[in-house]
């Protein structure tokens, strides 16, 4: 199953929304159709193989069926980079969502032989119009805002994390 990870929001002066790959997912096998207990940490890290050489990010066994599943993340981002104002000539590398019409792709998450059930909270970064980059912000209320040292305010508001599965046999959108 092949799955995105989008947020929609209301937002001023806020040029991206994103995260660092690094997500807790509720995961269900798709064998026996049990719901694990744990969350599963997931990142963006270097491939595992499972027994049969398939490619995956995390690689679990079912503690009912004791059946391997995995899930590839695929983050599909744009790379950019932002220079730091404070540092002249000093710039970091980010890697921004996809931005489509009123919403952005954070992540997506491809998964082998178990669903994702449910996506726990998410850690946000903000990259805001003037390249201000604001990082590590939990948006559980969705909502945020801040004003930088000039007085210039940026803001998120009615933001909604949403778990979106992809039509079986199409790429993803």
């Amino acid at each position: 199953m092949k799955y995105q990870i989008i947020v929609r929001a209301d937002t001023k002066n806020v040029l991206n929304i994103f995260i660092d790959q690094e997500m807790s997912l509720i995961l269900k096998c798709s064998r026996c159709n049990v719901i694990r207990e744990n969350a599963v940490d997931c990142t963006l890290k270097p491939l595992q193989k499972d027994n049969f050489s398939n490619k995956y990010s995390e690689i679990m066994k079912c503690h009912e069926c004791k059946e391997q599943y995995g899930l590839k993340i695929d983050p599909a981002l744009n790379h950019k980079h932002i220079t730091k104002p404070s540092l002249d000539g000093i710039y970091e590398e980010v890697n921004l969502s996809i931005k489509k019409d009123n919403y952005f792709v954070v992540t997506r998450i491809e998964t082998f032989d178990c669903e994702i059930y449910k996506v726990n909270k998410l850690i946000y970064n903000v990259l805001c119009e003037d390249k201000n980059l604001y990082r590590n912000i939990q948006l559980d209320g969705g909502f945020w805002s801040e004003i930088d040292k000039s007085g210039k305010s940026y803001e998120i508001s009615d933001l909604q994390m949403e778990l979106v599965e992809c039509p079986r046999g199409r790429k993803y959108s």
